[in-house]
């Protein structure tokens, strides 16, 4: 298991002057809910005292294409309420798409992310990315830096084999040979190799999905997507060679299924309407075999709503299988959550106490507010909804919205530190997300005594032998070159620069007013900015240019800055940006600026 730098990924992907890379971000403006026009492809995994996890994609545009990043949110609370907690956008802007997560917990209890970053919409072309959470149990674990696994997609959950192997069902989609791939870890995700593969004919190949189950006489069943609904095939010798599919007896659309071995011994299948009969993307019921797949019993309709897709999911260790799907990813954009145990799948019985279906766990909103807002006296507390005989209610104390919570009707001022939690309410009685939104006082920070010699700002320019993942990797480097420059900017033309090197801004920034003031770096690749030595920017990591924002209040007068950046090769850019309650967003001026 590898990092994979930049130049690597260009070979990996067959793709010139184009540079693909994976970074993590905090949500941006463009990432908000209000900004969807796209939220599907979901997965699930619950950590082992119950957290819950889930993932999907989403875009700026209704489409599957450069604007779609990845999505992974998490609920403490049974799946009543959660949090978005990582955004996966690997450029912003650039042509880069993150697409098709999935998630998962290993036999040890880690949890494993998994998601695919290309151009265009070729599986071939995608590189299957990971990142692992030692600590899934705690809502703000550390994820790892993430790790290349393999060419191709991986959208369905890895099998754990009797023997100790995890076997990874990665495609390559329908324009190559040998596409539903099964990548296998014999030293739990320490490496990963490929095994063997099923050549789905090209005729009935399609986008693969392929789940793989281990039967009780130790071969190995695969369920694979095809143009005509299931095909499936068998292996013999764990996975190094496949039968030609041939159809399922089980019926489906050309669409995602989920298939999972649960604790009792039993199978689980969620599918699109009865076993034998295929329909569309409507009537998501779920059964149960008691002999390797052979019949199916029951059948729970999870959701018999046309628009309905793609479910995945998990059995925690009480026994309840929780099932993700999403609904209509262009309109409603919901993204939902089924409950329930195997008893009521047998029976049938949507009216069991232990059944809940149609979780919301997110839906496109129309609501408008700031999720976070720093203010030095008073802040102004706006939100806006787009549906207007819906009710806005809001809480201060930490407790969940219900409708005899506060009731927003116009735009209200905080004189202290106020962290609210906003849900809106239809005229029907149903309930949306939860959101948060903290409006944070702070004392402006006071500047320094400093005499002040030039204008301009000191720099230290580093050469690098290898490429870096991070500005952390900076540290233990020599500078090779000092100077100062009049602006933040890279201090040699573009053409004297090499393709891997690391800069060091150092100095003081002239601050006109007491203000809030929003401090913004546009990078490729890394980048962090201190202001009076606080860390106001975290635009860290490989990724395409990308622009990443921050706040903090300051008094009038100088204050020290600290700007570091790093280039792995490929494209690069450096600026950063500023702006007040009196002025627009601008860069800062070399009048601003000063060295030591």
């Amino acid at each position: 298991m590898s990092k994979l730098k930049k130049s690597d990924l260009i070979l990996a992907l067959f793709i010139c002057a184009n540079i693909l890379s994976c970074s993590t971000k905090t949500s941006s403006q463009d990432h908000k809910l209000t900004s969807r026009k796209f939220q599907g492809i979901p997965s699930l995994a619950i950590s082992p005292n119950g957290r819950l996890w889930t993932t999907w994609y989403a875009g700026i545009t209704p489409g599957e294409d450069e604007n779609n990043y990845v999505v992974v949110a998490t609920s403490g609370h049974k799946g009543l309420s959660w949090t978005e907690k990582l955004i996966i956008d690997p450029d912003g802007e650039g042509p880069v798409r993150a697409f098709d997560p999935e998630i998962w917990l290993d036999p040890t209890g880690k949890l494993w992310l998994f998601w695919a970053e290309t151009i265009g919409h070729d599986g071939a072309n995608a590189v299957l990315w990971a990142k692992t959470n030692n600590s899934p149990d705690k809502e703000d674990s550390e994820w790892s830096e993430p790790m290349r696994i393999s060419t191709g997609v991986m959208m369905c959950k890895p099998t754990v084999l009797n023997n100790g192997e995890w076997l990874f069902p990665v495609s390559t989609w329908r324009e190559t040979d040998n596409s539903a791939k099964v990548i296998v870890s014999t030293d739990q995700g320490k490496t990963f190799l490929l095994r063997g593969a099923c050549n789905v004919p090209k005729e009935i190949r399609d986008y693969d999905e392929h789940m793989i189950v281990e039967r009780k006489d130790k071969s190995l069943w695969m369920l694979i997507r095809i143009k005509g609904g299931i095909g499936e095939s068998i292996s013999n010798d764990a996975g190094k060679t496949w039968s030609v599919p041939e159809s399922s007896v089980i019926k489906h659309p050309s669409a995602r299924f989920f298939i999972r071995r649960l604790q009792s011994g039993n199978l689980l299948l969620v599918k699109h309407g009865l076993i034998n009969e295929r329909n569309g993307r409507s009537h998501l019921t779920a059964y149960i075999s008691k002999d390797d797949g052979k019949t199916w019993l029951g059948g729970l309709l999870l959701d018999k709503r046309s628009g309905v897709s793609y479910p995945d999911g998990q059995q925690s260790s009480d026994g309840t299988i929780h099932i993700i799907y999403d609904y209509s990813r262009t309109t409603a954009r919901e993204i939902l959550l089924a409950k329930f145990t195997e008893d009521d799948v047998l029976k049938g019985d949507i009216n069991s106490s232990t059944v809940s279906l149609q979780m919301l766990i997110s839906k496109y909103s129309e609501l408008g507010f700031d999720s976070k807002k720093i203010f030095i006296k008073e802040a102004t507390v706006k939100i806006i909804s787009q549906q207007k005989d819906n009710e806005i209610r809001y809480t201060t104390d930490g407790s969940e919205p219900n409708q005899n919570s506060f009731l927003f009707t116009k735009p209200f001022k905080v004189y202290e530190t106020t962290r609210l939690k906003i849900r809106e309410f239809t005229p029907n009685g149903s309930i949306r997300n939860i959101y948060e939104a903290s409006y944070i006082k702070e004392k402006p920070i006071t500047p320094v005594s400093v005499i002040i010699n030039s204008s301009g700002l000191n720099f230290e320019y580093f050469e690098l032998e290898i490429a870096i993942d991070s500005l952390a990797d900076l540290r233990g480097y020599e500078p090779s070159k000092t100077g100062v420059t009049d602006k933040i900017a890279f201090p040699y033309k573009n053409e004297e620069l090499p393709e891997i090197f690391g800069l060091i801004y150092n100095g003081f920034i002239n601050i006109p007013e007491e203000d809030v003031y929003t401090f913004s770096v546009l990078s490729n690749d890394g980048s962090r900015l201190y202001i009076a030595d606080k860390l106001v920017v975290d635009n860290d990591g490989l990724h395409g240019v990308y622009e990443v924002a921050g706040e903090i209040a300051l008094q009038k007068g100088w204050h020290k800055i600290s700007l570091s950046y790093f280039q792995a090769g490929g494209g690069k850019d450096l600026k950063v940006y500023w702006t007040n309650s009196e002025f627009e967003r601008k860069e800062i001026s070399a009048e601003n600026l000063s060295g030591y």
